[in-house]
């Protein structure tokens, strides 16, 4: 974590580190104030990576983002390993942020591991996108809790099987068993459109079949929460 906020601040101009400070919410800094302020970085992104994690979170969005990190006099792209959580009263918090040289099953493991041992607890459905070691050490990990793929990946992946001008039917069709009011619902509908493309796209149709329970898991959780958790869209706008 020091390696990342490093990364952010370290060697930058002073407007760009208050600009960064701002997003982080913190405002109205003297040059001399905002100087220390990045001198005692470490205690800071100390505090913040031990601090504890209170109260049970049923609903994390996982997601990394590739960054350049100079570590050792040399500059490469590492993967930033971030973590929000959302609390039954509906309160949202960054649970963590790590740094990993990419995004293989060890890195997120002891990413993960690390948010168990600060307090994190009663995770219910995680969302996150379909990297098989980000995969992994969510199953092993969090036992028992329901693994979402983000519905906006999937759709990216599905309309790749198929050619550009057959793209907008694909999605249309796609597009409603999403529309469905209930997941035993969604499944007749998915199995429905499976058989619609078998012959013209049935890679689609397979994809379809093999991810539905990973694609339709949100629907399992009450429907106002549904907007939110078939995607993780609530983590990358933080990412940007």
């Amino acid at each position: 974590m020091a390696a990342l906020v490093e990364m952010v601040l370290k060697g930058v101009s002073t407007r760009k580190a208050e600009h960064v400070l701002q997003v982080m919410g913190v405002e109205g800094m003297s040059a001399s104030q905002l100087s220390r302020f990045i001198g005692r970085l470490d205690e800071h992104v100390r505090a913040f990576r031990e601090a504890p994690i209170d109260g049970a979170y049923p609903y994390v969005w996982l997601d990394a983002k590739y960054e350049r990190v100079r570590s050792g006099g040399v500059v490469a792209h590492q993967a930033v390993l971030v973590a929000i959580g959302v609390r039954s009263d509906g309160r949202r918090r960054v649970l963590g942020v790590g740094l990993w040289p990419d995004e293989t099953k060890p890195g997120w493991t002891e990413f993960l591991e690390s948010l168990i041992t600060r307090g994190l607890s009663g995770v219910k459905l995680v969302i996150s996108d379909a990297h098989v070691g980000l995969r992994e050490a969510i199953r092993r990990v969090f036992v028992g809790a329901a693994w979402q793929r983000c519905r906006v990946h999937f759709m990216r992946n599905v309309l790749a099987k198929v050619h550009r001008s057959k793209q907008p039917i694909v999605a249309s069709l796609v597009k409603t068993i999403f529309a469905q009011t209930s997941q035993e619902e969604a499944r007749a509908q998915l199995a429905w459109v499976a058989e619609q493309l078998r012959q013209g796209a049935a890679g689609v149709a397979d994809e379809l079949e093999t991810a539905q329970d990973d694609v339709l898991a949100y629907m399992a959780f009450p429907e106002e929460h549904w907007s939110k958790l078939h995607s993780t869209n609530v983590l990358e706008r933080l990412n940007r």
